[in-house]
């Protein structure tokens, strides 16, 4: 019976020893389950991550160098699809040159020497070639040492930087090529800021003002002028920077002790936003130019009087003759040889009123040429009423001024046609009109037409082969003037020549 209880009591102990491994290796069960599924979990959190990282990832076999695993990313960073890339090796994306490089580059990051590369060249499928910041860490993936490789495309930020530095390279040439011009060039520079303190100037400037020009920032004119000289100088500057226009000026200036005359261009400076913040100035010497200048003005004042006494001798000499003339036709009977007289006579004080307005004039050489017109046709047609009644006259000149040079020939054609109305165009006392006019035209010539209302020009007569002196003198002096000449018959006579 006691052997037999002993063996219930072993039994009651297995058991019981049974229940314990058994509640144990369920409890291991359980913490087998969490620990798979928090490995499950791990495993779909790095697989978002994997798939859903910006940047690009390569997991390369260190030995082989081929690729293991890709991303999305990278994928569509280099144009493969993620079966094209397993399939691929490090010198399938990289450029031959720079494979050695780049291979360099990973084995130092798998031994911890490094853990960026920037500026790698990879490969497109297409050919073109893109620019990566690399990172790179050394892990074991299933026994095998392999290099997890996160990729970022620079290829725009690189092409930025280059453009900057060329940017920067162009502004140092562009600064380099401006100090030369500003250094080299005869004129004073200076650049002055709102307040008229210096900013900086150039040599030529530096060397007036015994002064280098990085010494300069920070002085006023008041360190190297007098102050009467300097208040001028400040006031301009205020006046320029409130108006904000570019001001011409002749100013004294005080070089070497010396005072000078200088021209001086100062042009306010503004910002992006139009803002004025500096003035810039550029003023050369003018002092010999000035000084020649004045010896010119009193040269030509001298001239201009000795011009007017010229004008005004040629004047009285030729009312000298014309009043000989007058004194010689009132002794002479013959009407046709009296006729001639007067004629020359008219053309005689045709020049000779145009040297007394010239000798009136302020500008010796140019004629108001409407103002004579309207005194040599008024004094035309007063000879004319002398001896019987006179033609209207009517004149529509615009403001002309003529030189000398075809002033002359073009008052002898008005004088000779408007003569040539009035012996012809209104016989036996006939009433009508003569109209003088003369403007310019767009080519910039002038217009002349002299015309009557009167019996007008013979049918079949050419006024170019007339034997008449007044005419032939009108054709000659047209063509003195390069200029065309043309008759019109419908109204009377109408005389247009343009020169």
């Amino acid at each position: 019976m006691e052997d037999e209880r002993k063996t219930k009591e072993e039994l009651m102990e297995e058991l019981i020893d049974l229940r314990r491994r058994n509640e144990k290796l369920e409890a291991d069960i359980k913490e087998l389950r969490q620990a798979e599924e928090k490995l499950r979990e791990s495993e779909e959190k790095f697989i978002a991550l994997f798939e859903g990282a910006a940047e690009g990832i390569l997991v390369a076999d260190l030995k082989s160098r081929k690729f293991l695993y890709a991303n999305p990313a990278i994928c569509k960073m280099l144009g493969y699809t993620e079966m094209e890339l397993k399939g691929m090796a490090m010198a399938d994306i990289h450029p031959k040159d720079s494979l050695k490089h780049v291979i360099s580059e990973f084995e130092a990051q798998a031994r911890g020497e490094k853990i960026l590369t920037k500026n790698i060249p990879c490969l497109r499928k297409d050919g073109t070639v893109i620019y990566a910041d690399v990172k790179g860490n050394k892990v074991l993936i299933g026994g095998i040492e392999c290099n997890v490789g996160f990729f970022t495309d620079v290829t725009e930020q690189r092409r930025m930087d280059e453009e900057l530095r060329d940017s920067e390279q162009r502004l140092k040439e562009s600064e380099h090529r401006y100090r030369i011009l500003v250094e080299n060039l005869p004129q004073k520079i200076f650049l002055k800021n709102k307040d008229s303190v210096y900013i900086s100037c150039n040599e030529n400037y530096a060397r007036d003002l015994k002064i280098k020009p990085d010494k300069i920032a920070g002085k006023t004119d008041y360190d190297f002028y007098p102050k009467e000289l300097a208040d001028k100088y400040r006031a301009d500057d205020k006046r320029i920077m409130a108006s904000g226009k570019i001001e011409d000026i002749e100013e004294k200036y005080i070089q070497d002790g010396q005072e000078a005359w200088v021209h001086t261009v100062k042009t306010p400076v503004k910002d992006e936003n139009g803002n004025i913040v500096s003035i810039l100035g550029i003023f050369w010497d003018i002092t010999e130019s000035r000084q020649a200048a004045e010896k010119l003005k009193v040269s030509l004042e001298e001239k201009e009087v000795l011009l007017k006494e010229i004008h005004h001798r040629v004047k009285n000499n030729m009312q000298i003759i014309s009043s000989l003339l007058r004194l010689q036709a009132a002794n002479i009977k013959d009407e046709k040889i009296h006729e001639v007289f007067n004629e020359v006579h008219g053309r005689i004080r045709s020049m000779s009123l145009l040297y007394e307005m010239l000798y009136q004039s302020k500008d010796l050489a140019r004629v108001d040429f409407a103002e004579y017109i309207k005194r040599l046709a008024s004094h035309l047609i007063s000879m004319h009423r002398a001896k019987m009644t006179a033609p209207s006259l009517r004149l529509g000149v615009s403001d002309v001024h003529l030189d000398i040079k075809r002033a002359i020939p073009c008052g002898l054609i008005i004088t000779e046609l408007i003569s040539n109305s009035l012996k012809h165009a209104f016989p036996n006392g006939k009433k009508g009109e003569i109209v003088v006019e003369m403007h310019p035209n767009k080519e910039e010539k002038y217009k002349l037409v002299v015309s009557d209302n009167g019996v007008g020009f013979p049918e079949g007569l050419d006024f170019r082969q007339t034997k008449s002196l007044g005419m032939r003198l009108v054709v000659d002096l047209v063509n003195q003037l390069n200029g065309k000449i043309e008759l019109r018959r419908e109204k009377g006579t109408e005389f247009r020549i343009e020169f």
